[in-house]
């Protein structure tokens, strides 16, 4: 099962790039469009690991939004299914 998304502080390496705070979520980067993540107040940009918002607030609200619990139900049942339609294989 997947780990909660957690809420980092952006510093170092990337204090020059906007936005400050990263939610680590693959699952909402790799599911979620880009087009559907531009809609959410304080979205800044994604990145390999995450999605970048320029405040906490909204970094938390992103956490609690039912785009994020909507793309981890929607994944979740894919799995389910691809691992279905494998074993039906077999």
């Amino acid at each position: 099962m997947a780990t909660e998304p957690r809420i980092t502080q952006m510093s170092g390496r990337y204090a020059s790039k906007p936005g400050n705070f990263l939610v680590r979520s693959i699952l909402a980067v790799r599911e979620i469009s880009l087009e559907e993540l531009k809609k959410i107040p304080g979205f800044v940009r994604t990145t390999t690991e995450g999605v970048i918002f320029d405040t906490k607030t909204n970094a938390q609200n992103f956490v609690k939004s039912d785009t994020l619990k909507n793309a981890r139900e929607a994944a979740i049942k894919s799995r389910a299914e691809t691992s279905g339609i494998a074993r039906q294989k077999k």
